[in-house]
């Protein structure tokens, strides 16, 4: 059984629907096609009070910029960090392209819920980090994201 299977079962929302509502946001159509990291987690940031650099760059490609910005937002809530981390990594983001294009609080939740959508496509076949992510994007759907 795969992990779709055990989620139509428990009467869980399937993800791909999630990640294919994310996926008809606007942002993912009218954002600039920059440099992305993929994974700007604070577990990929070397910081000394401020951002200095971002490590593990192998889930980089093209798309809005502003994805980094929407998964550095959800990792500092889901770990529970000071909000003086999102703050600082902001500032560093500065006000250019990562920016531009729809920055409401609904443009950074559909960009972290497709961030999800694709670790579920990862982890599928994995029944163990498939109910964690599961729970998570469950978490994320009810969390309050900020506009910028």
């Amino acid at each position: 059984m795969d992990g779709g299977d055990h989620a139509r079962r428990r009467g869980v929302q399937r993800p791909a629907g999630a990640g294919a509502r994310a996926g008809r946001a606007g942002v993912w159509r009218s954002a600039p096609a920059d440099l992305v990291h993929g994974d700007a987690g604070i577990h990929n940031i070397l910081w000394d009070g401020r951002v200095v650099a971002l490590l593990d760059w192998e889930w980089a490609g093209c798309g809005a910029q502003l994805h980094d910005l929407a998964w550095l937002y959800w990792t500092v809530r889901w770990r529970r960090l000071p909000g003086r981390v999102w703050q600082v990594f902001l500032a560093g983001y500065g006000g250019g392209p990562a920016l531009a294009g729809d920055r409401s609080a609904d443009a950074l939740r559909a960009l972290a819920l497709g961030q999800i959508a694709g670790i579920l496509t990862r982890v599928r076949g994995q029944p163990g980090a498939w109910e964690e992510w599961l729970r998570r994007l469950r978490w994320t759907r009810a969390l309050d994201f900020p506009a910028l």
